[in-house]
């Protein structure tokens, strides 16, 4: 009993290292003037989770599957008044590594960040 509950413990951790190296984190930072392209599967922009569902939705139309989404607290990034700049609002982006060049083709404002 003792070697079989060792074993399905080293499984666990063996199989959440294997899922860590396979996931990476992005962070999404939203452009004012609602400009960036999954505004249009945004339902109700007033509703965080109508927002990140409709991020969703727009990234899965892009072929990238399975992503978890995270909204960030408000920053006060806004650096100019152009549309093409960052309007305060960003999320937090996991999903499976083999996407990664896939989400950096789309032109959206991301940066890759830690996953912790």
């Amino acid at each position: 009993m003792n070697k079989f509950l060792t074993a399905t413990l080293l499984l666990i951790v063996l199989a959440c290292n294997k899922e860590n190296q396979d996931t990476v984190c992005f962070v999404l930072n939203e452009r004012q003037c609602a400009t960036d392209p999954y505004q249009a599967y945004i339902r109700d922009g007033n509703k965080e989770k109508d927002r990140l569902n409709g991020i969703k939705e727009y990234l899965r139309a892009q072929g990238i599957k399975d992503v978890q989404i995270t909204a960030n607290a408000l920053d006060n990034g806004a650096v100019c008044l152009a549309c093409v700049c960052p309007s305060g609002v960003n999320y937090e982006l996991r999903l499976a590594a083999e996407d990664t060049s896939n989400l950096r083709s789309l032109k959206l404002l991301v940066t890759q960040v830690s996953c912790d």
